[in-house]
């Protein structure tokens, strides 16, 4: 995989997460509630 392609791919997660660095990601996953992201996989058929 290409860097380019790694970068464009990281761009696309940022907007969709709206936050502009990977800290920022950390922030909202460390703020986020586990329990819902738990939920969140069980609903879309895959297995812990």
């Amino acid at each position: 995989m290409s860097s380019a392609t790694v970068k464009t791919h990281l761009r696309h997660i940022y907007e969709k997460c709206d936050t502009h660095s990977r800290a920022d990601i950390l922030d909202l996953l460390e703020s986020s509630d586990l329990d819902d992201v738990s939920q969140d996989e069980g609903r879309n058929g895959t297995q812990q």
